[in-house]
């Protein structure tokens, strides 16, 4: 067995291995949503359809990119038809989580410094038009990946997903996926960075006060979860 071989079937076992653990801790988490009522709301809903994005960028993983190294998909096959819709759906959900990470953070910055308001700017009706707006956006972004210069396809030998080398292809892979991605994860930091230096700044006047120490153990417990959810 050459190295180039024994290469493949270690990243193939890697990618197997994760999508498979990663598939049922996301499935669970859904699955425990559902079956906890005191998460049928906004915060719920947007987990949940990140978590469903995670998902299908996991049985993508599982599904394609870890049989074409296993198994070895001939070139023919791995340059056809359904080499590039797995490439679009892959792209579909992956821009569905980020952005569903960003509605998450501005969900947690509102709750934390407009509370009164919370219920009214995230109430369920709205999110769930928000979700849908969102996941709109996504299939409108990835329509751009069915031109046939704009293919953005998986590639064995590297273990990479490749975007085409064309002029679309370069375009893409810099203004949609680099500069996008880049600005809706540097929001997605500042927001919670905002969030958090308001539960710091709470949680220190909450300590000034007698009454409010009850309430400062409970913000510090939050805090704990705050750090979770984010990482």
């Amino acid at each position: 067995m050459n190295q180039n071989r024994s290469d493949q079937i270690i990243a193939g076992a890697v990618m197997v291995t994760i999508s498979i653990i990663g598939n049922v801790l996301n499935i669970s988490a859904v699955i425990l949503i559902y079956r906890t009522p005191s998460f049928h709301n906004a915060f719920g809903f947007i987990c949940t359809s990140t978590l469903l994005a995670d998902i299908g960028v996991l049985v993508v993983f599982l599904g394609w990119c870890a049989p074409s190294v296993l198994i070895g998909f001939s070139e023919e096959f791995l340059e056809g038809y359904i080499d590039e819709v797995v490439g679009q759906l892959i792209m579909l959900f992956w821009y569905a989580s980020i952005y569903g990470h960003l509605l998450l953070a501005l969900n947690r910055l509102v709750a934390i410094i407009r509370p009164i308001k919370y219920n009214s700017m995230f109430s369920n009706r709205r999110v769930i038009y928000i979700l849908a707006a969102f996941w709109l956006f996504c299939l409108l972004v990835v329509t751009v990946y069915f031109f046939e210069e704009c293919n953005f396809t998986f590639d064995p030998d590297t273990f990479v997903w490749d975007y085409a080398e064309t002029v679309c292809g370069q375009i893409i892979s810099f203004y949609v996926d680099l500069v996008h991605g880049t600005v809706v994860c540097v929001m997605i930091i500042l927001i919670d960075t905002i969030a958090f230096c308001a539960i710091v700044k709470k949680y220190k006047r909450l300590l000034r006060s007698s009454v409010g120490l009850t309430e400062a153990t409970k913000l510090k417990q939050n805090v704990r979860l705050y750090v979770q959810v984010s990482s």
